[in-house]
């Protein structure tokens, strides 16, 4: 189980990486205090970059972003460290957004 997501990590970084994009995101296991400890918006974004099914990103990238911005509002809470992944995932979820867009438009023709 553990090298599964040593494999969907490196897999999830590599494409990542080929599409030119480097945000930043932590260890992919989910803990079950994850949301008391700030990671509740980690793995939402998670959800987000690794959602396959369309008609379902447009969801997981809202919640997503929701959940940022709810601990985004806990600015003085927040370490530099994790200011810099939430403003990774912000800029990840906004190019998400766009290929959505792009996407719905190609359908609509």
């Amino acid at each position: 189980m553990i090298g599964d997501r040593s494999k969907e990590s490196e897999l999830g970084q590599k494409v990542w990486d080929r599409g030119g994009f480097y945000a930043r995101f932590g260890d992919p296991s989910v803990s079950q205090d994850s949301a008391v400890a700030g990671n509740h918006w980690r793995e939402l974004y998670r959800a987000a970059l690794f959602e396959l099914d369309l008609d379902k990103l447009g969801e997981r990238v809202k919640a997503a972003e929701e959940a940022i911005r709810a601990r985004a509002s806990l600015n003085s809470d927040i370490l530099s460290d994790e200011r810099i992944a939430i403003q990774d995932a912000t800029s990840a979820l906004n190019v998400l957004k766009a290929g959505i867009k792009r996407s719905n438009s190609v359908k609509s023709l």
